[in-house]
């Protein structure tokens, strides 16, 4: 495996400013691979949920930072909370500091 915090460190990847994380349930490792990154530059990420855990995981991660969530309603973004998440849903989850 190689962590995208890894390659950032490396030089070979850019610190992020905007994730789109599909990965199929595994949207929580793929965030902890980057969590170094995600601390430093405080990016956009767009995420699609696809099981509870899921949820959970990315929560546990992107949550300390201070980021919240927020749901496509049409053209308007409307302020979700970590329990109010579905599966099967994209959300824009950014940091509110």
């Amino acid at each position: 495996r190689v962590r995208a915090d890894d390659l950032v460190a490396a030089g070979k990847l850019r610190p992020p400013d905007f994730i789109k994380l599909d990965v199929e349930g595994h949207g929580d490792s793929a965030l902890r691979g980057a969590a170094e990154s995600i601390a430093r530059t405080l990016p956009f990420v767009v995420a699609s949920m696809h099981s509870p855990q899921e949820i959970e995981g990315i929560k546990a991660v992107l949550d300390p930072l201070g980021y919240g969530l927020e749901s496509f309603r049409g053209e308007e973004l409307v302020p979700a909370r970590w329990d109010e998440c579905l599966t099967g849903t994209t959300y824009v989850l950014r940091c509110r500091r």
